[in-house]
């Protein structure tokens, strides 16, 4: 992983992850959310447009810098425009949390993005998806389970859940 830190754009400061954030590069990712442990920004910018791959050690990072950020009255936008990373914060529940802006200047005249396209590898060309749950599909002859909240099976479907006694 290689990193960009740009000047501070007023009491905004942007940080640029490039590579491959994932467990081994972790603390080098929270060294630069963290910046100047001095004078710490409030109000962050994770432009993640040169990032190829992230894992959930760099979701848990940039979720830790988030709440530092809010407990200081300020936050974490974050910039993408890669179907995997939107793909990870859907299945990770963290798309409420983390919307997706399209530029750093969306980013800190807070304006997101309306939907991120996600195709699945699996599905035919051309296929794009604007999904809003944890689990969506490109096939339009999905079986309707696949549009369920996760941990949640149909009643009566085979293989569901026991209710609780």
């Amino acid at each position: 992983m290689s990193i960009r830190c740009p000047a501070p754009q007023g009491k905004v400061r942007t940080v640029r992850p490039a590579g491959e954030p994932d467990l081994s590069t972790a603390p080098a990712l929270r060294d630069l959310l963290r910046g100047d442990e001095a004078a710490p920004a409030a109000r962050l910018i994770a432009d993640l447009t040169a990032v190829s791959f992230m894992d959930t050690s760099a979701l848990t990072e940039l979720e830790t810098s988030l709440v530092r950020g809010e407990a200081d009255g300020g936050w974490l936008r974050l910039v993408y425009h890669q179907p995997a990373i939107g793909r990870l914060l859907r299945l990770t529940g963290l798309t409420r949390r983390f919307p997706c802006y399209a530029t750093v200047q969306d980013a800190c005249a807070g304006r997101p993005a309306r939907a991120v396209a996600v195709r699945s590898a699996a599905a035919p060309a051309g296929a794009a998806v604007h999904g809003t749950g944890p689990l969506h599909s490109a096939w339009p002859h999905a079986p309707a389970w696949r549009h369920e909240p996760a941990g949640r099976p149909a009643a009566g479907r085979q293989g569901a859940w026991p209710k609780p006694a």
